[in-house]
């Protein structure tokens, strides 16, 4: 089932407006070597992922709910220099570990946008997740 059905209506507004915010002159953090295609490779993998996790549907949307706050809290979208990367869509797949750091990241389209996403998120401490694996699935959008 889609995740727009398991998301408020404002939480989407929300992360659409961040995903689209305006860039910041901030440094830009490299891709690790071979990572653009990793996070096409391994899309398929997270997916499926995602969907397992989705399964556990109130653990799953507590976290997603705590996960964004301390997102929010950070301006680590609107804030983030890949917005300056270009106009694109796409659907990102963050993966937490057990320890509450993003240990990967996938991506539905390699853009230079999608992969800058990626290469600052990883390494990222967030909150501690209820189960691990916890893939934390977003669309990025620009209108």
């Amino acid at each position: 089932m889609p995740l727009r059905v398991y998301l408020p209506r404002l939480f989407r507004v929300g992360l659409i407006a961040l995903l689209a915010g305006c860039a910041v002159t901030a440094p830009e953090k490299p891709l690790p070597a071979g990572m653009d295609a990793q996070a096409t490779e391994g899309y398929t993998a997270a997916l499926a992922l995602w969907k397992q996790a989705n399964q556990r549907r109130a653990e799953y949307r507590n976290y997603h709910a705590v996960y964004n706050r301390a997102i929010n809290d950070n301006h680590f979208y609107s804030e983030s220099p890949c917005n300056a990367k270009g106009r694109d869509n796409a659907e990102l797949i963050l993966v937490i570990d057990s320890s509450g750091v993003i240990s990967n990241g996938y991506t539905s389209k390699a853009t230079p946008k999608a992969l800058c996403f990626i290469g600052h998120a990883v390494g990222m401490q967030v909150p501690v997740p209820p189960f691990s694996p916890m893939p934390i699935r977003m669309f990025m959008m620009d209108r």
